[in-house]
């Protein structure tokens, strides 16, 4: 390589990581919502989102007493959802949940039974804050 070569090459690595460093990845928020149905009520959010909210009413998750779980979110306004669940799949993706994950669950509003619940835990849900 000459010289020129170089310099370009060295430059194009210098912006590069100069990029690198200034986009630090996506990041989303999603608050604690509530879609209620006509027979199918569904509610979804970042745990972290839900927690680093300003209101003092958003919270969404699950949790697990043997082979059953509830799953539980309110939204900013405090409407409050909720489903329980002993379905295997279900427990299963609770138990894939980590404290950063998104969560999706939807029931069916006139036995409270939860119908899906589906979970994803990526790199642009925010932590949560103390």
């Amino acid at each position: 390589m000459n010289r020129k070569t170089t310099g370009l090459a060295v430059g194009a690595l210098a912006a590069l990581a100069l990029s690198t460093a200034a986009f630090a990845g996506l990041r989303q928020d999603m608050p604690a919502t509530l879609w209620p149905g006509t027979f199918l009520d569904v509610a979804y959010g970042f745990l972290g989102s839900a927690r680093n909210s300003a209101d003092t009413n958003q919270q969404i998750g699950c949790f697990t007493r043997g082979n059953n779980a509830t799953c539980t979110a309110v939204n900013a306004a405090g409407q409050p959802g909720s489903c329980s669940t002993s379905n295997a799949s279900h427990l299963a993706a609770i138990h894939s949940m980590n404290n950063d994950a998104y969560l999706l669950f939807g029931w069916d509003n006139a036995t409270g039974v939860c119908e899906f619940v589906y979970v994803r835990n990526f790199s642009y849900t925010p932590p949560k804050a103390p």
